[in-house]
């Protein structure tokens, strides 16, 4: 049950995310379509939250930690050959 919620929550993000990005393709305002992205993600993250014990908090936090990390390692470093 709380898998399929943690997924509905998901895919509405997801959906908005990619709305936010379509809108964002016309217009010239990068920072203001990468902040609209971040709220949603935001606003999905406490969502789940929500839904999660104190246990998998914890699990949850520790997990976007990496994933953070993982990103920033797979970005191209400054004057690379990327």
């Amino acid at each position: 049950d709380q898998s399929a919620k943690v997924m509905a929550i998901q895919l509405e993000s997801i959906k908005k995310i990619d709305e936010i990005r379509e809108k964002g393709m016309a217009g010239d305002d990068k920072k203001a379509m990468r902040q609209q992205i971040m709220d949603a993600n935001g606003a999905a993250d406490t969502q789940i939250k929500a839904l999660l014990t104190d246990d998998q908090k914890s699990k949850f936090d520790a997990w976007q930690v990496k994933r953070q990390e993982e990103m920033k390692n797979r970005q191209p470093k400054p004057g690379g050959n990327n």
